[in-house]
């Protein structure tokens, strides 16, 4: 709750969140939507920023905290680069399309092998592939709009 009394002490300063969990649980638990959703109803003044690579940064939670090498990462995610990307959408699409004007693609890579070029092309094809699956009137918003207009702030 130190987060939502933050924001509420400084509505004139605009926050960009980004992986918060309600409660302050660790790291890949999926259950901050309504909690973000609840929070971004009642301050027009929070951001939030969802990276490019989102689930494909490990496939499961024992990845957390680890490196994984490209020779790990790579066959996996070409092999099953659909069902990271429908689990994102699954999350994220609806908050999304309703908070068009406040989210925005970050581009956080969290570890060496990130910025292997062929990883990095892989992670790029993904976010790609999830602004195209949001409504047409969102995409441009979410991929470049939304952190233009919150630079300019």
């Amino acid at each position: 709750r130190g987060v939502e009394k933050i924001i509420r002490q400084y509505p004139e300063l605009t926050f960009l969140l980004h992986g918060i969990v309600e409660d302050g649980g660790p790291i890949g638990v999926e259950n901050n939507i309504s909690w973000l959703d609840k929070l971004m109803a009642s301050n027009k003044n929070v951001y939030y920023s969802i990276d490019a690579g989102l689930q494909i940064y490990g496939w499961q939670k024992s990845h957390f905290g680890k490196t994984l090498s490209k020779e790990e990462l790579l066959p996996y995610l070409k092999a099953h680069f659909k069902e990271p990307l429908q689990k994102d959408l699954r999350y994220y699409q609806n908050i999304i399309e309703k908070y068009p004007d406040r989210f925005l693609r970050g581009t956080d890579r969290s570890s060496k092998t990130h910025f292997d070029r062929e990883v990095s092309a892989l992670m790029e094809e993904y976010s790609r592939a999830f602004i195209g699956n949001l409504v047409p009137a969102v995409q441009e918003n979410f991929a470049h709009t939304n952190a233009d207009t919150l630079i300019k702030k």
